[in-house]
């Protein structure tokens, strides 16, 4: 439905009708399951042919709906591809946290990624505060993992001690309640003290 209204909307934007725009972008929608298993061109012109065709049984022109049916085949891939792809390499980073952490200078960079991969996967990440000899502060991102945290923890914990830093304080993010009130990620945001008791 939704993908019927932006390519009816698109038609009517460039003179077309409304409703045969819909019905074109729907059935290319609707039938691209039908070409399943074959390649990317195939897809492609599958969604042409049922796009053309259903624009002229509408009363259009059958190369307004092939156009019509092909860009809705290429926005579908596209957009799924591109949340495929921004899926796994947070999954990637958030195992990477998880093996080996990492340290950033700003309190800021490490909040906005420990965010981003909390709304992006759902999984907890902890943000460390330490200050090393000079009295500088760096932020120790790492993953949550429930079975291994305690272990991890110390392990990255005493490895930080030996190269010279002090652990302040911990920040741990997990997600809640899915959205807030403004379709954004929602965080508890819990000190290390308060989540260990």
């Amino acid at each position: 439905m939704a993908h019927g209204t932006k390519i009816g909307l698109f038609s009517y934007v460039q003179g077309g009708k409304f409703e045969q725009g819909f019905f074109s972008g729907m059935a290319s929608s609707l039938s691209a399951p039908l070409s399943e298993g074959q390649s990317f061109g195939a897809r492609v012109a599958f969604g042409a042919v049922v796009g053309g065709t259903i624009e002229e049984i509408g009363g259009g022109k059958f190369a307004n709906g092939a156009v019509t049916g092909s860009f809705t085949v290429l926005f579908n891939e596209l957009m799924h591809q591109s949340a495929i792809n921004r899926v796994t390499r947070a999954i990637d980073d958030y195992m990477d946290l998880g093996r080996n952490g990492r340290m950033y200078n700003s309190e800021e960079e490490a909040t906005r990624i420990a965010q981003y991969l909390v709304a992006t996967i759902g999984k907890e990440i902890e943000v460390s505060s330490y200050i090393n000899s000079s009295g500088e502060k760096s932020y120790y991102l790492e993953s949550f993992f429930p079975n291994s945290w305690n272990v991890s923890r110390f392990y990255n914990n005493d490895r930080l001690e030996v190269e010279g830093y002090t652990l302040v304080s911990g920040t741990h993010y997990s997600i809640k309640d899915h959205l807030t009130a403004k379709g954004e990620a929602g965080y508890v945001v819990v000190s290390r003290a308060d989540f260990n008791t």
